[in-house]
């Protein structure tokens, strides 16, 4: 008798212990193999990076959660062994809701409507990155009285509905080959800073497509298939823009106003000037351009570097430019010609800052 209650006793002590020792966690087996941390004395984050797949998902979330609410909710696995995950059901989460997700190297493909919609008041970052994503609810973001960050590079997204969002700064979409979306999909982000679209196998780029992010700085198109600007391509009203990269694409023509700095309207199809516009760092190396007319590109010319580190505004290395007295106008006018990457290329495979001024004055009509 006394034995069997020393027992008891002994038994009560370690519930009471694990108690103590997991609290404010779920019960350390109910979770398994996801581990949940409490740190700073205020947030839980669970890590689930050894989740072996989407049952035992499921099972982890049946626990009972002390609190709901997860500040890092964590799967990363490795590209050469990715979590073998693959889809979310719309309630995959229960009742636990997040702030910040990151999701990498798993073979995530698929989600069920929205299954982070508990979330809608408190989630600022989605990462979900490097995995084989093919749907995400563009559609709901609006929802995301927080969200400030969503990176879904480098997954096998096909197609992003108009995006609504009056929280969201920083969109990375790039590394999704297949991606398509409308005209207007950025047309309602007004507090967008950065936008990424490398290597989204992007050929067109419509008129005002980024008009409307008003406090944009960078805008990086790097690696698509872009071989034109159309009038209208490239119109902006950010003040704030600084870098805008459209490296190693296929593009070997810009039209007359097709970048322009833009005073808001209401009306799509005019451009007044941008009072107080600067110029960004435009990165256009590694492709086709052979000539830079000025009637493109003067009038950028004469604005101010948005950049205040550096006077150079224009890159166009690896492009066959073909220096002749076509580019006279920026040769002979020291204020254009500093502005342009010495080591901007020509044709013959000379570089700008081997260009002699003095030569392109003599030989060319120079007014």
């Amino acid at each position: 008798m006394a034995q069997s209650f020393l027992y008891l006793r002994y038994i009560l002590f370690a519930v009471a212990v694990r108690a103590q020792t997991e609290w404010p966690c779920p019960a350390t087996d109910d979770i398994d193999p996801c581990i949940c941390t409490f740190s700073d004395d205020t947030y839980l984050d669970l890590d689930c990076s050894n989740i072996s797949n989407d049952t035992q998902l499921l099972t982890v979330f049946q626990a009972e959660f002390p609190f709901s609410k997860i500040r890092n909710f964590t799967i990363i696995g490795s590209a050469s062994t990715p979590v073998n995950i693959k889809h979310f059901n719309a309630d995959v989460f229960g009742n636990i809701y997040f702030e910040n997700i990151y999701i990498q190297y798993t073979t995530l493909s698929t989600m069920d409507g929205d299954p982070f919609n508990r979330s809608q008041s408190t989630l600022q970052k989605v990462h979900i990155t490097d995995n084989l994503l093919t749907t995400y609810p563009f559609d709901t973001l609006q929802s995301y009285t927080l969200l400030t960050d969503l990176r879904l590079n480098d997954n096998n997204l096909t197609h992003m509905a108009d995006i609504i969002s009056p929280t969201l700064r920083h969109l990375d979409v790039s590394q999704n080959p297949v991606l398509r979306y409308g005209n207007e999909v950025f047309y309602d982000i007004p507090d967008l800073r950065t936008l990424r679209m490398r290597f989204d196998g992007l050929t067109n780029i419509a008129k005002n497509s980024f008009r409307y992010l008003t406090k944009l700085t960078t805008l990086d198109l790097t690696g698509n298939s872009v071989h034109i600007l159309w009038n209208g391509s490239f119109w902006f009203e950010s003040s704030l823009l600084r870098y805008v990269y459209i490296n190693t694409n296929i593009l070997d023509t810009i039209e007359v106003d097709a970048i322009k700095f833009c005073n808001a309207s209401t009306d799509p199809n005019t451009c007044d000037p941008l009072e107080g516009a600067k110029s960004p760092i435009f990165h256009m190396r590694n492709n086709l351009l052979t000539d830079l007319p000025s009637n493109v590109w003067e009038d950028i010319f004469n604005l101010p570097s948005a950049v205040s580190s550096t006077n150079t505004s224009f890159d166009f290395i690896g492009n066959p430019i073909t220096c002749g007295c076509n580019i006279a106008w920026i040769v002979t006018n020291d204020n254009y010609f500093e502005r342009v990457e010495p080591a901007s290329t020509c044709e013959n495979g000379d570089t700008f800052e081997e260009l002699d001024p003095n030569f392109f004055e003599a030989n060319c009509n120079v007014w």
